[in-house]
């Protein structure tokens, strides 16, 4: 009974060394469990990271687009204002126009008082010339006084003289029927 009493004692004892080995292997399963979680968490760090990677470039791609957007709006600043100086140069074509016509019309105008000191200067030669058909009156009357012989040669010289002007009156008289006719086209122009 001794020795089996000996020999279930040392099963016993391989028992405690078994039930520690389990608990030793139990220990070392639950440490590969954690390993395995740690190494899980690892791994989803790695995506985590990769994904702040990609959010950085998006983050750089939407301040390039920013810097890009404020190119544009300034682009479309530079567009409106040379738009505004196409205007204005538009305009300033127009007024160099304006200036022209208007130079053209003082140039009319000149014209028009020219012409018109000529009319005047007709009317005085159309006083002139009445005058002198006065005179060829008296000389033609003059004429039947033939005793009157000293005065004939000079009154012969007025009446060659008012015929002369007489011509010169019709001519005016055109001439300044004429002018009227310019003048009047000028100032319509002028207008």
């Amino acid at each position: 009974m001794a020795g089996y009493h000996r020999v279930f004692q040392s099963m016993a004892g391989y028992g405690r060394v078994w039930l520690d080995m389990a608990e030793y292997g139990w220990v070392w399963w639950g440490i590969a469990e954690y390993c395995r979680v740690l190494q899980s968490i690892a791994g989803y760090y790695w995506v985590l990271q990769s994904i702040a990677g990609h959010c950085r470039v998006l983050w750089g791609i939407a301040e390039y687009c920013g810097v890009l957007l404020g190119i544009a709006e300034y682009c479309g600043v530079l567009w409106g204002i040379a738009g505004y100086c196409r205007i204005l140069q538009s305009i300033a074509e127009y007024c160099g126009v304006l200036r022209g016509i208007a130079e053209y019309c003082r140039a009319l105008q000149s014209i028009s008082e020219v012409l018109q000191s000529i009319a005047e200067y007709c009317g005085v030669l159309q006083g002139i010339a009445e005058y002198c058909r006065a005179l060829q009156s008296i000389a033609e009357y003059c004429g039947v006084w033939r005793g009157i012989a000293k005065y004939r040669g000079a009154l012969q010289t007025i009446a060659g003289h008012c015929r002369v002007l007489q011509g010169i009156a019709e001519h005016r008289r055109v001439l300044q029927r004429n002018c009227r006719v310019l003048h009047r086209e000028l100032q319509s122009i002028a207008e």
